[in-house]
């Protein structure tokens, strides 16, 4: 029988990720404006235990929205965004994810 391979998680990819930070010598504010913005994708997705194969574009859509019903400032949004961005391209050079799934996500005053 064949062994099933289990699926990589969201959360401990983002602890992870802030690791991979502290050893690019980021500054600490950094590293917990990251931490903040990406604990709020993680907890605004679902939690942790979602699959890194779900990260797409609609939860990233979903993700906006959500941050912007919550009444969070434009500038806000665009760095959390930004923040899910890094992360997403860093799943990509750990060949985890595909990050050109949100190359082309913008925001702009309406």
């Amino acid at each position: 029988m064949p062994a099933t391979q289990e699926p990589v998680l969201l959360k401990p990819r983002v602890e992870e990720f802030l690791t991979y930070c502290g050893a690019r010598n980021l500054s600490r504010n950094s590293i917990r404006a990251y931490r903040s913005d990406l604990g709020d994708f993680v907890h605004l997705s679902g939690g942790g235990e979602i699959p890194i194969t779900h990260v797409n574009r609609k939860l990233i859509r979903a993700f906006v929205v959500r941050l912007h019903e919550g009444g969070i400032r434009l500038a806000s949004i665009q760095r959390k965004l930004a923040a899910v961005k890094s992360f997403c391209n860093w799943l990509q050079g750990e060949g985890l994810l595909e990050a050109s799934l949100i190359e082309s996500a913008t925001l702009r005053a309406t």
